[in-house]
């Protein structure tokens, strides 16, 4: 599922998971909430909610992002 042999790259959680990663690049306060991440991360690629929460998760267990008590993502790169 990370790295798909049979469909196009661009529909990777690699790719997404860089998508996500520039949208929180963006974010002047440092954190942001999970709709407004998505529709952000939608305007540059056509990710679904499902691709979406395993980019989530999987940017997670890299240690690339956090949930703050309040349930706001927050980059910690």
């Amino acid at each position: 599922m990370l790295l798909p042999k049979d469909t196009n790259p661009k529909n990777s959680i690699y790719f997404y998971g860089a998508i996500v990663c520039n949208k929180l690049e963006e974010v002047k306060e440092g954190e942001i909430d999970f709709l407004d991440l998505f529709t952000k991360s939608r305007e540059e690629s056509e990710i679904s909610l499902q691709s979406f929460v395993l980019t989530l998760d999987w940017l997670f267990i890299l240690g690339l992002i956090k949930l703050d008590k309040f349930g706001l993502i927050k980059k910690c790169f």
